[in-house]
């Protein structure tokens, strides 16, 4: 049996996990109240967005390999160091270290810290404009939730935003 490439299994693994998203986890785990007016304030409007989001990143890898990396050899495995494992432990770290320091910097000031560290344990190869979107992105999540949708952000009372 040919080994299949990894874009088949991330495909059909986000698929799957869209899929059990969709149709399970959300329905029966995300409680929304019967009153809420506006649509993108629903608790379960975002999960679903997400989810969705992730069964079409599936589609597009598997799309990829259909259509463009399935004619390619397989790269043999050449004798590099083992990264994976390794990574996928600073990430569960840095997970735990997130949710300790928000307590303390807040959500706001804490994700600008975490997205660089990710950045830094995957290896991404832009430095300045990770540092950028590091910390434009949280500050305008923070400001669509408190102004626009009227939803409280944990800050820290040092570090307090408007």
């Amino acid at each position: 049996m040919p080994r299949l490439h990894s874009s088949v299994w991330f495909g059909g693994g986000m698929i799957a996990a869209s899929l059990l998203l969709i149709i399970f986890v959300i329905p029966h785990w995300v409680i929304t109240p019967e009153n809420v007016r506006i649509l993108v304030l629903s608790p379960d409007f975002w999960p679903y967005i997400v989810a969705g989001l992730m069964g079409v990143g599936g589609i597009a890898l598997l799309s990829q390999y259909w259509f463009m990396l399935r004619h390619m050899p397989i790269e043999e495995e050449v004798d590099r160091p083992k990264m994976g494992g390794l990574r996928t432990v600073l990430v569960a770290v840095l997970m735990v270290i997130y949710y300790v320091l928000m307590q303390y910097l807040g959500m706001v000031w804490t994700s600008v810290i975490a997205y660089v560290a990710f950045a830094l344990i995957v290896g991404i190869p832009r430095k300045a404009a990770t540092m950028i979107v590091a910390i434009i992105l949280p500050i305008a999540l923070y400001a669509f939730f408190a102004y626009a949708a009227g939803v409280p952000i944990p800050q820290a009372d040092f570090l307090a935003l408007p």
